[in-house]
């Protein structure tokens, strides 16, 4: 079973019945944090940061990922299926 939400009210995906509003989770979310230790804290900020953040690279990231990109249409550098990547990882452990 799974959860969807149209952003005012959670659903449960396969029987579309309303569990709660937008509301209650709220309500519901400032008692669990309120009592909630560091590492659930941290583990919520982290997951709204990642939400709310809309640059994922920094410009010096991004520059690098468009070079090897542009490496990688015109063949100048190699590239592996997952199955080689994974096998390369899994030699290193």
């Amino acid at each position: 079973m799974k959860l969807k939400t149209d952003k005012k009210t959670l659903f449960l995906s396969d029987q579309n019945k309303c569990i709660m509003g937008a509301a209650q989770i709220r309500e519901e979310l400032h008692q669990f944090i309120n009592s909630a230790d560091d590492r659930v804290l941290n583990l919520i900020y982290g997951m709204m940061k990642a939400d709310t953040e809309k640059e994922i690279l920094s410009p010096e990231q991004q520059e690098d990922l468009d070079k090897r990109i542009a490496r990688h249409k015109k063949g100048e550098s190699k590239s592996y299926s997952w199955s080689e990547a994974r096998a390369q990882i899994e030699k290193r452990a």
